[in-house]
């Protein structure tokens, strides 16, 4: 038994090992300055907009940076341009270096957080550092490759979410509030406040900021009426699928297609599909009232965000990584669920392999949710361990 514990262990540090030694070898490009396109089109559309020009015409991209290499549209509100001039002061080689060391600052800080709010046993770091590294198809690899701005707004949401596990309401809403700055549609997380504390004051807080965000967006709005609708033109356009987009709508196109459905179909079947997932949010809170475990409630909005999104791109699936983890290790006593969960969670099979595992565990939590409601002191188990059902690994 001892030998077999022995070989087990050193099979796992043997994975871990090669997870991170191949995950260096991916990121060596990106220090050599030959990646970060999201970052390229970020700082061009700020420089296009200083010289006047419409920053959502790519060919306005490419006419500031002297070359057609430029191929991805800015797809931002134009008040994100207002904050990026910071890095147009600097040449785009030491913008680039100083755009790559603050993300991989936050990246460090977003872990710590994690950590935080699950702690993390020494026996269990192996599966939170492959999951982190490879999860959801190399969600945060692909993140740090394409220079885009999610490692930022899940540090935001995830510091507001332990500030709200800390009691502290106000620093943690606005928090939340702030992540929604990269993306807007952040703004729905709101409501995680009351989630949490399940208050009249959290409630008023959430609808203050709620208000707060709406009409600071409305400011916004009347200042740059005509670059918002050209941001908004340009988000409509957009038609990304797949291993890059694996999202519901994007699912249910590419199902439309390849059965010869109509769209209007398509976008019946996308609301139907959110109403009842909504519906199943509702559900869960009301069950949860009386729960001293809130890490089911966050989880089930934070999956749920993942499944209604109309555009989840690959490296936003950051988001779930934590609550896919810790869900399939906490169900982990049962051995399929485990097996399953890290197949899901670190092989990469099929195109919407993302899509699948946000379901199975947004499934798992409501199992969880609907055995639990009767019985208000059952927490879920604080690990990061979906293989610990396999007794021979300890």
């Amino acid at each position: 038994m001892i030998k077999i514990k022995s070989f087990n262990t050193t099979l796992i540090n043997i994975i871990t090992v090669i997870v991170i030694v191949s995950s260096c070898i991916r990121l060596i490009p990106l220090f050599a300055g030959r990646m970060q396109q999201d970052f390229s089109t970020y700082y061009f559309a700020t420089k296009a907009v200083q010289q006047g020009l419409n920053p959502y015409n790519i060919k306005s991209l490419q006419l500031i940076s002297g070359n057609n290499t430029i191929c991805l549209p800015f797809v931002y509100p134009p008040y994100f341009l207002s904050v990026f001039k910071i890095f147009t002061t600097l040449d785009y080689r030491s913008a680039y270096n100083f755009f790559l060391f603050i993300k991989l600052t936050a990246f460090a800080c977003l872990v710590m957080i994690w950590m935080r709010i699950v702690p993390v046993f020494l026996n269990e770091l192996w599966p939170f550092i492959i999951t982190v590294l490879v999860g959801y198809r190399c969600t945060v690899l692909k993140d740090l490759i394409a220079g885009n701005v999610s490692i930022f707004e899940q540090l935001f949401l995830w510091s507001g979410i332990l500030m709200l596990l800390r009691m502290k309401t106000i620093i943690g809403g606005l928090s939340i509030l702030f992540s929604s700055f990269f993306k807007m549609v952040l703004f729905v997380f709101l409501p995680i406040i009351i989630f949490i504390q399940r208050s009249w004051r959290s409630f008023y807080i959430a609808l203050s900021l709620f208000a707060s965000g709406i009409l600071f967006y409305i400011a916004l709005y009347t200042n740059q009426r005509d670059l918002w609708r050209f941001f908004f033109n340009t988000v409509i356009k957009l038609d990304e699928r797949g291993i890059i987009c694996p999202s519901l709508l994007a699912f249910l196109r590419d199902t439309a297609e390849y059965t010869g459905i109509s769209n209007s179909a398509v976008y019946v079947s996308y609301t139907f599909l959110c109403c009842i997932i909504l519906s199943i949010c509702i559900w869960a809170f009301l069950k949860t009232g009386k729960s001293k475990d809130i890490y089911p409630m966050i989880y089930i909005a934070l999956i749920a965000y993942s499944l209604v999104a109309p555009r989840m791109k690959d490296y936003s699936l950051i988001i779930v990584l934590l609550p896919a983890l810790h869900t399939i290790s906490a169900m982990g006593h049962k051995r399929w669920i485990g097996f399953v969960g890290c197949i899901l969670m670190w092989v990469p099979l099929f195109e919407y392999q993302a899509l699948v595992l946000s379901s199975f565990v947004f499934i798992l939590l409501l199992f969880w949710i609907w055995k639990a409601q009767s019985i208000p002191d059952r927490k879920m188990e604080l690990t990061l361990n979906p293989l610990r059902g396999f007794r021979n690994l300890y």
